[in-house]
């Protein structure tokens, strides 16, 4: 998932950002949009998640 998510050009984020998902499984996939949120700008990001999958 490394790259997988990247800000449009020119977009900046807010100070602080919440990334929603439906199912956490390995984290790969918030793990990927909180680096592309923080590279936009955010200095923190939270996550929720509705279900995880052991």
């Amino acid at each position: 998932m490394d790259g997988r998510f990247t800000a449009l050009p020119g977009a900046t984020a807010p100070p602080s950002a919440l990334i929603v998902d439906d199912v956490y499984t390995t984290g790969a996939t918030l793990f990927a949009a909180s680096d592309a949120v923080r590279a936009a700008g955010a200095r923190t990001v939270r996550c929720l998640t509705f279900a995880r999958v052991l």
